[in-house]
């Protein structure tokens, strides 16, 4: 999958470029990884012909997913005409959006006559998977919802209404396919038939997400008021051909888009639960494992190796945030992510997400498709160059990089990738932190100015000292946004000389 897997709704509703590759979608082996074979149901599991409501609760999405489920792996006995009383291993139909550190999920029953509806959100992908609750974890996953003919593992609405799926059957292989017709599926989301190709080939990212009982425990977390989040990471370093572009070379004037490289350095895969979920944690809480792959990851001081489906239980490579909510691991500029199946084990409790696929290492370290913002530091005085000189605020532009080199997004691009609420820029007041300024970077234009005030709560930063400020009191220095496709995206510019030391407590 292409850098351009984040970008899949921008192009996919805007009808740009063609992408020349991606990774295999989920068939034959990989298919067990995204939990899709037939398990022995657990003992006290409720019968098979154990039925659910058939008015399933309302919803007020502006878009709703509808269809009858006509046979499933497990069934009884298929189903025949104007029969109401098959016994079907579907239950529910989930929708999942990938959302970074909390993904969205609804989740509605299916009927005993094979009928559902469902509703969700415009403008981003969903992944819809038909579920049977009387399993536990991966396995409760039947089907995924996928379309032959444009290779669509999500579907994408553009605009308010509804898609009439019409019969959906679900092969041995747990795809879910309907009767509709390619036509009314792509009228009903209002994309053309390139831009549904193009989706089809990039939204296999959101599959990390298909599993709904993530900690195996037996029951659907969504019913249960749980959640669990699998967020990548990505850290890129802005470079000319040389070395790291330092903030002296953007006084009044943005970095040369026909030399300027982003320099993919690291990037982390971290799971993510509720604040104290698990209560006090050690760091001989935590184990890792990737039962479908084997690598190395980066720890310090020299990082270690992994095999397929063997235990990493050495906490000095794990990521963790105050030992109470996440769990992760990294990997250098030199190792591809692991796909297949992530394992992360908290206090004996394994939370599994299937179906792993994100981007190749060839695509992070081309950057290409990715987009972020230059900046531009505004003097007070016209003309200043060096260090020393005084700032007044910063001046952004989001940028596109192509194969071709980097070229201004456009607002739809934007507003497609970047969520709302946009990207955030923060640095430390010559590297104390106590004197943290922070501001936003809206996703809501495609170039604008930012001056610099005091805006962080409980930065000490003082009017004064916002006054005087200089180029070379700007220290640690990062940017950072959320795309729509949960992937936190990291940039770092040269720190200044003065810098370089660790920030002053």
């Amino acid at each position: 999958m292409k850098m351009r897997c984040a970008l899949a709704l921008t192009l996919a509703m805007f009808g740009c470029g063609d992408d020349d590759g991606g990774n295999p979608k989920p068939t034959g082996p990989d298919a067990r990884d995204a939990g899709l074979d037939a398990a022995p149901r657990p003992a006290d599991a409720a019968p098979l012909d154990a039925k659910v409501d058939a008015a399933p609760p309302p919803f007020t999405n502006a878009f709703a997913v509808r269809g009858k489920l006509i046979s499933a792996p497990g069934d009884k006995r298929s189903k025949a005409t104007l029969d109401a009383t098959v016994e079907h291993t579907v239950t529910h139909v989930m929708a999942v959006n990938p959302a970074s550190a909390n993904p969205v999920r609804y989740l509605q029953p299916v009927a005993a006559d094979g009928t559902f509806a469902i509703g969700v959100d415009l403008n981003l992908p969903w992944v819809i998977v038909l579920v049977d609750s009387r399993a536990v974890g991966r396995e409760m996953v039947v089907g995924i919802f996928r379309s032959s003919a444009f290779g669509l593992d999500s579907i994408a609405a553009t605009r308010a209404g509804s898609l009439e799926l019409g019969d959906v059957t679900v092969d041995s292989a747990g795809t879910a396919s309907a009767s509709v017709t390619s036509g009314n599926l792509l009228g009903a989301l209002g994309l053309s038939e390139a831009a549904a190709t193009l989706l089809g080939e990039l939204d296999d990212i959101s599959l990390r997400y298909v599993n709904p009982d993530i900690d195996g425990n037996g029951q659907i977390d969504l019913l249960e008021g749980v959640s669990y989040a699998l967020d990548f990471h990505l850290r890129f370093n802005m470079r000319d051909a040389t070395s790291d572009i330092g903030l002296d070379d953007l006084l009044n004037q943005f970095a040369d888009p026909t030399t300027t490289r982003a320099t993919y350095t690291s990037g982390s895969a971290i799971a993510i639960w509720e604040r104290n979920k698990f209560g006090a944690l050690t760091a001989d809480n935590y184990r890792i494992r990737f039962p479908t792959a084997s690598g190395t990851y980066t720890a310090p001081p020299s990082g270690g190796s992994y095999s397929a489906n063997v235990w990493i239980d050495d906490n000095a490579a794990f990521y963790t945030s105050a030992g109470t909510d996440t769990l992760g691991i990294s990997f250098d500029a030199t190792q591809p992510f692991p796909v297949g199946e992530y394992d992360f084990e908290v206090k004996t409790t394994q939370l599994s997400f299937t179906s792993v696929r994100t981007h190749t290492l060839e695509e992070l370290n081309a950057g290409d498709n990715l987009i972020v913002p230059f900046l531009k530091l505004n003097t007070s005085v016209p003309g200043c160059t060096g260090w020393s000189c005084a700032i007044t605020g910063f001046d952004y532009q989001w940028m596109l990089k192509l194969d071709a080199g980097w070229r201004p997004a456009t607002l739809a691009e934007i507003a497609l990738l970047i969520p709302q609420q946009g990207g955030f820029i923060s640095f430390q007041l010559a590297g104390n932190v106590n004197k943290g300024l922070g501001y936003t970077i809206p996703g809501s234009a495609v170039q604008g100015t930012i001056p610099v005030t005091a805006n962080i709560p409980g930065s000490t930063v003082t009017p004064a000292e916002l006054s005087a400020l200089t180029v070379d009191q700007i220290c640690h220095l990062g940017i950072s946004y959320d795309d729509t496709l949960g992937m936190r995206i990291f940039q770092g510019w040269a720190q200044a000389p003065a810098c370089n030391p660790a920030p002053i407590p």
